[in-house]
């Protein structure tokens, strides 16, 4: 009877042991996605949990080098989008590229890489792949081998504005020192 009670603890305990190391490990990331074939479904509304998209991001945390908040600008290495994206066989056409900003695995809003060459003001969310329209370049001391980028929204209190100040995404860039603030 000993025996059977001492196999029977062992199992419980051997369960417990593997149901605590089975544990989903905490997440620190922040990525860019493209949408696979850079096409949208022909609706208003998109649900990006149901967009197919690529393997692997154009943009991580590892890529960022400053993140301004309040103004939703960042540092990254000289042209590094435009090089991501050849990477992955796209080009931003004048109709925008789509892409998902995704953290710890969780989509949080999509928006498109955009150009300068477009006719059609962005759409927003998107990022200027070419140009820094409407910033004063200057108060960033960008470095020769840097390139800046800023997020565009259209709509001061809209939902997009929510999305992209998104709690989440600011713990993680605090988390690996990302932030900056702008200096007078």
């Amino acid at each position: 009877m000993k025996k059977i009670v001492l196999i029977i603890l062992s199992i419980i305990i051997l369960n417990i042991f593997v149901a605590c190391n089975n544990e989903i490990p905490i997440q620190n990331s922040w990525e860019i996605y493209l949408v696979s074939d850079g096409i949208l479904p022909q609706t208003e509304k998109v649900d990006i949990n149901k967009l197919t998209l690529e393997e692997t991001p154009v943009l991580t945390l590892n890529d960022i080098q400053k993140y301004y908040w309040d103004e939703q600008v960042f540092l990254t290495k000289n042209d590094l989008i435009l090089e991501q994206i050849k990477a992955h066989n796209n080009h931003v056409s004048t109709g925008g590229l789509p892409y998902v900003v995704v953290v710890n695995g969780e989509r949080i809003y999509m928006g498109k890489f955009w150009t300068s060459l477009s006719s059609v003001w962005a759409y927003s969310p998107s990022i200027m792949v070419d140009m820094t329209f409407g910033i004063d370049v200057k108060q960033y001391n960008i470095q020769p081998d840097q390139q800046l980028y800023k997020i565009y929204w259209n709509d001061e209190e809209s939902k997009t504005k929510k999305a992209i100040f998104d709690e989440r995404i600011y713990k993680v860039l605090e988390q690996n020192n990302l932030l900056s603030e702008l200096t007078d």
